[in-house]
C-alpha cells in the first residue's frame, strides 16, 4: 500500500512511501508565495496538488502534520484553515469512492510524535535534526526542512501506524 505524508503550508512538501517495504518512493516540494497567490488561491492550489498526488501515486492513506500554536497566531490560523481544507478533500474523496472501498484513509500526526521517533525533538534544533535524519537514513541532501519533515512524517507513519 502507498501512503502520502505531507508537511502542509504555502511552502510545503510531500513524500510517498510503500508500507510493506517501508521504502521512500517519491518526494517533492511546492511553493505558493503570498506575493503571487492570495491565501484562498494558495489553499486551492495546495488541495489540487494533493488531490493529483493521491491519484498519480495510487495513494490509499495520507498523513498530514497537525498544527501547533507558535509565536504567530495568524500563521496558526492559516495553517488550521489549510488543514481543514485538506481534511475536507479527504472526506469528499471517501464519500465519492465508487470502488466499494473506504476511500482515502487519513490521519493527523502531532509534530512531537514524528520528531521524537526520528530523533528531531530538541528545542531550536528540530529543523537541523530532521535535515540530518533524512540525509543519514535516505541519502537526501537538502536544506529544505519542509521536505525533511514530510519524509520524517512518512517514516513515522510506516513504522508506527496501521491503515
Amino acid at each position: 500500500m502507498k501512503i502520502l505524508a505531507v508537511d502542509q503550508a504555502r511552502r510545503g512538501a510531500w513524500a510517498v512511501f510503500d508500507t510493506q517495504s517501508k521504502a521512500l518512493e517519491h518526494y517533492g516540494v511546492w511553493e505558493f508565495p503570498n506575493r503571487i497567490y492570495p491565501f484562498p488561491k494558495a489553499v486551492c492550489n495546495i488541495t489540487g496538488l494533493i488531490d493529483s498526488l493521491l491519484k498519480e501515486h495510487s495513494i490509499e492513506a495520507v498523513y498530514i502534520e497537525d498544527v501547533s500554536l507558535g509565536p504567530n497566531p495568524q500563521a496558526f490560523k492559516r495553517l488550521a484553515q489549510l488543514q481543514g481544507a485538506l481534511i475536507n478533500l479527504f472526506e469528499q474523496l471517501s464519500a465519492t469512492d465508487t470502488t466499494g472501498g473506504s476511500g482515502i484513509a487519513y490521519g493527523v500526526i502531532p509534530p512531537t510524535q514524528w520528531q521524537t521517533f526520528c530523533g528531531a525533538l530538541q528545542k531550536h534544533r528540530t529543523k537541523e535534526l530532521s535535515l540530518a535524519f533524512v540525509r543519514e537514513h535516505f541519502g537526501i541532501s537538502t536544506d529544505d526542512h519542509n521536505l525533511a519533515d514530510a519524509v520524517c512524517i512518512g517514516w513515522y507513519a510506516v513504522n508506527n501506524l496501521s491503515t
